[in-house]
């Protein structure tokens, strides 16, 4: 799972959900939880601010950069499977790789263009919408406690106190990963 929270501007997730490609738009002040073995591309446009929480990898945990023949995502063109520790350093060889390759020159998947997935993607969940942190907020109970996402890996949980369900709260945002 991957936890986006939007703190500038607007940013697009391009993801396949229940086997089709889909735009996951999340606006300034949004809060999304991305499932587990989703194809995802997160795409953040120059001028923007948000933030990414994604637990550490377990060394036997495969990450996946795949390519696909068309914009409807149709057929796998090329991918490849790693583990991931090192993004800034582990993706730039792999997206070299594709460039040169022959599946990149004829848009046709080759015999060694596609390697077989390290884990079954989901093409069942439908995948939540952002919501507005804000909105999220303002269900805050008694207690000053409320989950707001608790259904998978990630349990984010919200802690604050609310005077009234009107007003307008000048507050910062914090995030805290406690494990992983």
């Amino acid at each position: 799972e991957e936890l986006f929270y939007q703190f500038k501007g607007e940013m697009c997730v391009k993801i396949m959900e229940q086997g089709k490609p889909k735009d996951v738009r999340i606006k300034e002040g949004e809060i999304f939880v991305l499932p587990s073995y989703i194809p995802h591309s997160p795409q953040r446009p120059p001028g923007t601010i948000g933030l990414v929480i994604e637990r550490e990898r377990l060394e036997k945990e495969m990450d996946g950069l795949r390519f696909y023949t068309n914009e409807n995502n149709e057929e796998v063109l090329f991918e490849r499977w790693f583990h991931c520790t090192d993004l800034g350093t582990q993706l730039k060889p792999v997206i070299d790789e594709f460039f040169a390759s022959e599946a990149k020159k004829t848009g046709k998947p080759t015999d060694n263009s596609v390697q077989s997935a390290a884990f079954d993607i989901d093409t069942e969940i439908k995948v939540e919408d952002p919501q507005p942190l804000s909105q999220l907020l303002d269900k805050l109970d008694g207690d000053g406690k409320l989950a707001l996402f608790d259904k998978g890996e990630f349990k984010v949980i919200a802690y604050g106190s609310v005077d009234t369900p009107n007003t307008t709260r000048d507050i910062e945002t914090f995030l805290w990963q406690q494990e992983g």
